[in-house]
């Protein structure tokens, strides 16, 4: 051991330390604010290492929110900051996926810390769209109400609404492909071919606004609610079969190219 190398002991004590402070209490604050006349709450839970995170979080929720509230209303939530990559991965109950920085479910978000991601922070931009992404993956399981059918919602629906929803787009990787890609994703697919999915949503999705506009997308998700699974809905709002459009939604998102 060289005379710059820590002690093993040292080595320990900063293990059991930074161990304890992933553990400390959870603290929470109410995120609070009216869009379109309506009070919309959210509370942001965090550790105290994250108090500068957690106000980021509050501040880019006044973008993020009527963002998301585009496809309805946004019932309350809560949203939990993880102080590790690896707590978010267990919290999400999504091991293995490197790439992950948030994960949604009906009752809120589990959102990586900021502080730990690669660079180290992220511009309130930056955060403001994964916050309007996964807000949209809320009002979606929220709309739908019943978990059971929730499921039958495909891959490319669900991440291409939120995907143009936050005002990301994935044409750069579409550029050059023989074809945008089939709809079907499977598990390995959505873990290891993250991109290659969000691109073919992002073009399948914006092809579903151009054949029928939004106020059929929110068609989709009423029918839904009153008890219809999704291929049922589509069927209902849209007048085409789901089968019909998945077959043939790749000639429209390349007829439209990357400008849709």
């Amino acid at each position: 051991m060289n005379a710059s190398s820590p002690h093993p002991l040292a080595l320990v004590l900063a293990t059991v330390a930074l161990g304890a402070c992933a553990r400390a209490p959870l603290r929470q604050d109410a995120w609070s604010s009216s869009v379109a006349g309506r009070e919309v709450r959210i509370a942001v839970r965090y550790r105290p290492q994250d108090a500068a995170v957690a106000a980021q979080v509050q501040r880019v929720l006044r973008v993020a929110v009527p963002l998301a509230e585009r496809w309805g209303p946004l019932t309350p939530i809560a949203i939990t900051i993880h102080p590790t990559h690896e707590a978010l991965e267990e919290a999400a109950g999504r091991p293995g996926h490197p790439w992950l920085r948030a994960w949604a479910r009906p009752g809120g978000v589990e959102l990586q810390s900021t502080r730990t991601w690669s660079r180290g922070d992220a511009s309130d931009a930056e955060l403001a769209q994964l916050l309007a992404h996964e807000l949209t993956h809320c009002v979606t399981f929220q709309a739908v109400a019943d978990p059971g059918l929730g499921r039958t919602i495909p891959v490319w629906f669900r991440e291409g609404m939120a995907i143009v929803t936050s005002g990301e787009s994935f044409a750069a990787v579409r550029t050059g492909a023989p074809a945008p890609g089939p709809l079907a994703v499977t598990a390995a697919a959505y873990r290891d071919d993250s991109l290659r999915v969000y691109a073919t949503a992002d073009a399948a999705f914006r092809a579903l606004l151009r054949a029928h506009g939004e106020e059929r997308v929110r068609a989709i998700l009423a029918t839904m609610r009153e008890g219809a699974a999704f291929d049922d809905a589509f069927w209902w709002a849209t007048g085409t079969f789901l089968s019909a459009f998945e077959s043939g939604w790749d000639a429209s998102a390349r007829s439209a190219g990357s400008h849709g």
